[in-house]
């Protein structure tokens, strides 16, 4: 099945009835939702709307609510934006970043 068939799946399916459906789903709604993440964030080159993502994200964020044993590091609910773009690295960001606050703070 492709990505678009499995989250025209994902879309109209019933809400899981037992812990054991719901991980399934949950499994299933963080595979899709990261490599529609990756279309979009990293090849510039979405599948869907913005607004079938987050409907799809509220679909996951609902199961791990209800079943919280389920939550997953990696899940996109616990993301913000995408991954690094463009080879940038942490310490580089970081060191920005301090400098930035240290000269605020010697202007205060």
């Amino acid at each position: 099945m492709t990505l678009l068939e499995r989250t025209r799946y994902l879309q109209s399916a019933p809400v899981p009835s037992t812990k054991e459906e719901a991980k399934e789903r949950v499994d299933e709604l963080v595979a899709v939702l990261t490599a529609h993440a990756e279309l979009y964030y990293r090849q510039d080159a979405p599948l869907i709307t913005d607004n079938e993502y987050d409907q799809l994200l509220e679909g996951l964020r609902f199961l791990e609510t209800r079943y919280p044993a389920l939550l997953r590091l990696d899940s996109p609910s616990f993301r913000v934006g995408g991954r690094h773009w463009m080879g940038l690295r942490r310490y580089r960001i970081r060191s920005h970043c301090c400098r930035w606050v240290m000269r605020l703070m010697a202007r205060i």
